[in-house]
């Protein structure tokens, strides 16, 4: 029997706290935390507690409001009910926080201490209510001292509904501030980024300049490829004249009373003077191309890289262009080796068949 009437009672003081609970949440069943105070104080569990109102609900919201969302359905408001009595018992245990795994304990610290500061804010706002809940009641009380105790009732009721009005407007207007903060931050937003034309083909003159530097850039190429072209020719031709004029057997001949020998060395070395020329030209249009390119390169805008033309971006486009050049490059520089190779064994060929034994003989 003292099981079943405990059972009883417990129903009973549910009920009751219910009905409380009922006058206060919203018609979706659920409570703002800011009138948690209210319905506490109204149950008669604010007095007795051992620690200040604030820090009470503090520790409750930490530990209770397990969706973060603000609003308290029935059932999380048991739990700041039944800690209410444990609290003014002297026996307050809310019990420990659920951490989330893997987290190092600095973010966890961080994270308690935010849900802290966050949760007394709202108590300190909860408390303040309750105190002027407590007013608007002491003043309706004061005036219908020893009236009717429904219409006293029916007043606070009343009142009650027009601060509950009141607080929702409040909250509506600051809603609606952050909504139109949003939008305006969302527009700036957008004004920047459309401030900022990464497709500046679009610009006048930019489109026109582009191209311009683009065929002159074309055209100082093309030059310097036809001169080494040339320079290629020349050099081919030089080699073969060189063959053609050597005549191992002519070397002890005299013409015009210089032998033959003595004129090749004089050839010979006209010809060393000649190659040492070309070399140096050659090098001199290395180190131009190589600034070229350098200067080329200066007058790439990367700001561009997003541009689109023809369908294909700017930034695939000049990856494909570089890699081109880059198998130019390296055609002509293995040009180069050649040629160097070439004039290296030609000036051996060259000295292999001077006969040094018959340079001074003559007729």
């Amino acid at each position: 029997m003292a099981d079943a009437e405990l059972i009883r009672k417990g129903k009973e003081r549910e009920r009751k706290v219910r009905e409380v609970f009922d006058k206060y949440c919203g018609d979706n069943d659920q409570l703002e935390q800011d009138e948690i105070l209210t319905l506490l104080d109204e149950l008669g569990l604010l007095k007795n507690l051992k620690t200040s109102n604030t820090e009470y609900l503090t520790e409750c919201m930490v530990m209770y409001d397990k969706d973060g969302d603000g609003d308290i359905d029935f059932e999380e408001f048991k739990l700041f009910y039944n800690n209410a009595i444990d609290n003014a018992a002297g026996k307050s245990k809310p019990g420990k926080s659920k951490t989330s795994s893997g987290l190092s304990d600095d973010t966890k610290d961080a994270r308690k201490r935010l849900a802290e500061e966050k949760a007394r804010k709202k108590a300190e706002e909860a408390e303040r209510i309750r105190q002027q809940n407590a007013e608007m009641k002491a003043k309706i009380a004061a005036k219908n001292k020893g009236g009717d105790s429904k219409e006293m009732d029916d007043e606070i009721k009343e009142a009650r509904k027009k601060l509950a009005a009141e607080k929702k407007a409040k909250k509506e207007a600051e809603a609606q501030r952050i909504k139109e903060e949003n939008a305006a931050r969302k527009q700036k937003l957008k004004n920047t980024k459309a401030a900022t034309d990464n497709d500046l083909l679009d610009d006048d003159g930019v489109a026109a300049q582009r191209d311009k530097l683009k065929a002159e850039g074309k055209a100082k190429r093309e030059a310097e490829e036809a001169r080494s072209k040339q320079s290629a020719s020349d050099l081919k031709a030089m080699k073969k004249n060189t063959k053609a004029a050597i005549d191992d057997d002519l070397l002890d001949d005299l013409v015009d009373g210089e032998s033959v020998a003595a004129r090749r060395e004089q050839q010979a070395a006209d010809g060393k003077a000649k190659r040492d020329a070309e070399e140096k030209r050659y090098k001199q249009s290395a180190a131009d191309l190589k600034e070229m390119k350098t200067s080329m390169k200066a007058k790439i805008d990367d700001d561009l890289l997003d541009d689109v033309v023809d369908g294909e971006s700017v930034a695939a486009r000049r990856e494909q262009q570089a890699a081109d050049g880059k198998v130019k490059r390296d055609a002509e520089e293995k040009r180069y080796k050649q040629s160097a190779a070439d004039l290296k064994e030609m000036k051996k060929s060259t000295d292999a068949k001077i006969d040094d034994r018959d340079r001074g003989s003559n007729f």
